[in-house]
């Protein structure tokens, strides 16, 4: 994800998978790389290398949900 291509694809295969046994590193690593879709500069972003933009922002933020209620469910438990 880090080069932008494929980007929607890995998106899509985030999505079907329990992040939930992530370790927190590399949850911080994967919204790191969705952070940067957002702070890059136009001429950088390599959201822009991705064939279908629109589509990669709503898996990102379907991920990113998924991600905060793993995380909360996980406070409640502590």
């Amino acid at each position: 994800m880090k080069d932008g291509y494929q980007t929607n694809f890995l998106l899509n295969i985030l999505a079907l998978i329990d992040i939930s046994v992530w370790k927190n590193k590399h949850m911080k690593d994967l919204i790191d790389i969705m952070n940067d879709y957002v702070e890059e500069t136009y001429d950088k972003n390599r959201l822009l290398l991705s064939p279908n933009p629109l589509m990669s922002i709503s898996l990102a933020s379907e991920l990113l949900n998924k991600v905060g209620q793993n995380r909360r469910k996980f406070e409640n438990e502590c």
